[in-house]
């Protein structure tokens, strides 16, 4: 029987050489193509209507209160603000009929409050097990057209799996109904795929199944993309990695752009890059590095 470096034979079984293989084994074993496999999906996008989105980053907030910066490349923009001290808050107003709001969870982090113009607010809580950047904590309501002031403000308060209080602030989401984006959503098991790699259906995929993509440097996916009008967009990379973290090389119409860092995630989470499109077909890639594990891709959505 023949294997090749990565533990996969050549009839597509694994064989158990280690905790990377022993978790595909374990974890994900659906569909297995081996090192240099042909198999080539044609990837199809999949068209979702989408208000507009205008993202406001963290520095142009109004803040109350003694808040504290800090600079790491998982942040959006790079950067966030965070606060332990009670009384402290920020605000922003904005015109749009919905808002998202994102930090970074933690487990030392705690319970924030969060209204709309004054309104009854909500506690929204920062603590996560492992830590997560760029997370989507809170969605508003639809709101009525015109005006808005969102505040989110410091408690003091923790639930009980926390050890401290810290809340986040890194991005908004601002919506306008009247927008005419689209988002596209391409599935990586619909991606051309090579070196190894597994297959395997997950529930809470978008499309039912996800590609685990094994960290060797034959392994890699390509979505070939429509890049509509051509410019910048926003790509979003849907992934779960249960390791400290990891990073893969990222081309685009095959020109290497950054390596880009997925930290760990127990549940999906998005990573999100900007990308410069041709107006017409295009190719982004995923290019694994040498390693001792997989990272699961379940797609990537552009945003135009």
């Amino acid at each position: 029987m023949a294997w090749t470096s990565n533990g996969v034979d050549s009839n597509g079984d694994l064989d158990d050489l280690g905790p990377a293989t022993r978790y595909i084994r374990d974890n994900h074993y659906d569909l297995v193509y081996p090192s240099g496999s042909s198999s080539t999906p044609t990837p199809t996008p999949t068209p979702t209507p989408s208000d507009d989105v205008t993202v406001v980053n963290d520095t142009d907030f109004s803040y109350t209160g003694t808040w504290e910066t800090a600079s790491d490349p998982d942040f959006y923009n790079g950067d966030e603000h965070y606060t332990y001290t009670s009384g402290a808050y920020y605000e922003y107003t904005f015109n749009s009929t919905k808002v998202d709001v994102y930090g970074t969870n933690d487990a030392h982090h705690g319970i924030a409050e969060i209204s709309i113009d004054g309104g009854t607010p909500v506690d929204v809580d920062f603590y996560n097990s492992s830590r997560q950047e760029q997370t989507l904590v809170w969605s508003s309501d639809t709101l009525s057209e015109g005006t808005h002031t969102i505040r989110a403000s410091y408690t003091g308060r923790k639930n009980s799996s926390s050890t401290g209080y810290v809340i986040t602030a890194d991005k908004l989401e601002i919506y306008s109904s009247s927008g005419s984006s689209t988002t596209y959503t391409y599935e990586a098991e619909e991606g051309a795929l090579t070196g190894s790699y597994t297959i395997y259906d997950k529930a809470d995929a978008s499309g039912g199944k996800t590609v685990a993509l094994w960290d060797d440097s034959s392994s890699s996916i390509t979505f070939t993309v429509d890049g509509g009008t051509g410019g910048s967009k926003n790509m979003d990379i849907r992934y779960l990695y249960t390791y400290d973290s990891t990073v893969r090389k990222f081309y685009v119409n095959s020109n290497f752009v950054k390596e880009v860092s997925f930290t760990q995630a127990s549940d999906f989470t998005t990573v999100t890059e900007t990308v410069n499109l041709n107006s017409d077909s295009n190719t982004i890639k995923l290019q694994a590095n040498a390693g001792p594990a997989s990272l699961d891709i379940d797609c990537i959505t552009l945003t135009e």
